[in-house]
């Protein structure tokens, strides 16, 4: 086996370890989610005005509700957080930063799913649904 086989497998077992056996559990995740987009960015509740239904059932139940204001509420928050650019692109080391339990596996398999989306709320919206997913349905 040579060395970029070797670095390649160490890699891989890293990054699944890392998303397996965190310590956090996802709803603490949720919360420090929930708390970091109220504190710091609470425009986007402002320009986009989700109901505290749609609020608690995804920073609670982990179900996105498929209305435009919904999406384009998830794309302001991931945007005002960097975790999309301007264009709608993922920008994956920073998802890897901010959440525990996110591998980059999880991001680029959901961002290619996404890539062909020209609206930036749909696309936010389905990498988001794929990310809450991932392990139950593609993994």
């Amino acid at each position: 086996m040579n060395t970029a086989n070797v670095l390649l497998t160490i890699s891989t077992v890293l990054a699944a370890a890392r998303a397996f056996d965190a310590k956090v559990e996802t709803q603490v995740i949720f919360d420090r989610w929930r708390n970091r987009t109220e504190q710091e960015h609470p425009e986007c509740s402002k320009t986009w005005p989700i109901t505290d239904d749609e609020r608690d059932k995804y920073f609670r139940q982990y179900t996105l509700t498929d209305t435009p204001t919904f999406k384009c509420y998830l794309h302001c928050i991931f945007k005002s957080f960097n975790l999309i650019g301007e264009d709608g692109g993922v920008n994956r080391d920073q998802f890897y930063k901010m959440f525990e339990r996110m591998t980059y596996e999880m991001v680029d398999f959901c961002d290619g799913r996404v890539v062909e989306k020209v609206d930036n709320c749909e696309k936010t919206f389905e990498l988001i649904n794929c990310l809450l997913h991932y392990e139950k349905v593609y993994a």
